[in-house]
């Protein structure tokens, strides 16, 4: 297997693409399935805050037969998720052989009714996204006729992992924007986070009402004839240089994943600034950044998920209570005594939520709010 450096870059071009367009994903897959010698290849998440539900989001050379039956069973079986998760619950990237024993998975049940009916044996994975309850994980498969996956393989996925997080995380961020009631340019201005829209040279394309109050107070990053300044000149050496390699790759033109920095200012503690490259033919907004950053004040009080639902899906005072309740573990009856009311009002209101949220459960309310960016 060789991957050169002009395939690695359209790779992570296809990752960044998919942070911005959901069906991108289907590409990148399709690259990578190709690249690594794979015949099957998904996305999977699990969350055991909704009682260890997990599925496929996507997946190619997966029976829909299986995507369904993974769903409703296999995912509470899955052995090799596991082993993953418990050699290495916060990074994992390996084989079927670094974290478990073959023989073993021979005799499960996830191997004999689920892998080996699709001919599927060997695997090499990458944990995404590991948040409390909620993980997510890329993994790709093939034949045991086909050889084992080897450390050229585990190379491919350790480069390219900080990439693949990061367009999950973002992908998970647009996503929420693009819900919003008052669409993404509303939500990413009801948004607590600064948030700046750079172009493949760095320059400034476009912020929210956020980013315009911290740009307005001057106090730790300014904009002058377009590009962004730190206010502190021990700063401006490592900004540039990030701003510089994750634009490049945004652009096509680097490997860099983007990265974190604090951004000090004269009192209180510094900002967090954080910047992902970006890539979308078809931007979620007029224009198409090849870099976002998001800046955010750790002294700034976060806002309830509750409120956030109120901002992005016209959510009324009372409904965001409720649903913050909700997710802290409430029954419904046991939201209606704290805020004094009664069952059947906060059953009413909760339909109410569903129906703004375009969620047909409770269990889709509570992911749909864990999924919001904190």
């Amino acid at each position: 297997m060789h991957i050169g450096p002009e395939s690695l870059s359209l790779l992570i071009r296809d990752l960044y693409a998919a942070a911005a367009e959901p069906e991108c994903w289907t590409y990148f897959l399709q690259s990578m399935k190709d690249a690594v010698n794979g015949t099957a290849c998904s996305i999977l998440v699990r969350d055991e805050r909704l009682g260890g539900m997990g599925q496929h989001v996507v997946s190619l050379g997966v029976e829909d037969q299986y995507v369904r039956a993974y769903k409703e069973h296999y995912n509470s079986i899955n052995i090799v998720y596991d082993a993953a998760l418990a050699s290495d619950p916060n990074s994992y990237i390996g084989t079927l052989q670094s974290c478990i024993d073959t023989e073993i998975y021979r005799k499960s049940e996830i191997y004999n009714d689920y892998a080996r009916p699709q001919n599927l044996f060997h695997q090499c994975s990458a944990l995404l996204t590991r948040k409390g309850s909620y993980a997510a994980a890329i993994s790709f498969m093939r034949p045991e006729s086909d050889g084992a996956y080897g450390e050229e393989h585990i190379r491919l996925l350790t480069l390219l992992a900080p990439h693949m997080r990061q367009a999950f995380q973002l992908h998970n961020t647009l996503r929420s924007f693009e819900t919003s009631a008052g669409g993404v340019t509303a939500a990413l201005d009801q948004s607590e986070t600064a948030i700046f829209l750079l172009d493949g040279t760095g320059r400034m394309q476009r912020f929210n009402a956020a980013g315009s109050r911290l740009l307005t107070d001057g106090s730790v990053i300014n904009l002058r004839n377009g590009v962004l300044r730190p206010q502190q000149q021990a700063d401006c050496a490592d900004f540039d240089r990030l701003i510089g390699l994750t634009a490049n790759t945004g652009a096509g033109r680097g490997l860099c994943p983007g990265g974190i920095m604090l951004l000090h200012r004269s009192e209180g503690r510094p900002l967090h600034c954080k910047l992902m490259p970006f890539y979308s033919e078809t931007s979620f907004l007029e224009t198409s950044p090849s870099a976002i950053m998001f800046v955010h004040d750790p002294e700034r009080s976060p806002a309830s998920r509750g409120e956030a639902l109120r901002s992005l899906y016209g959510l009324t005072h009372s409904e965001a209570q409720l649903a913050d309740l909700l997710l802290a573990g409430e029954t419904v009856a046991g939201a209606a005594e704290k805020r004094h009311t009664t069952e059947e009002s906060a059953r009413t209101q909760l339909k109410m939520i569903l129906r703004k949220t375009a969620t047909n459960r409770q269990t889709e309310l509570i992911r749909l709010m864990l999924s919001i960016p904190a």
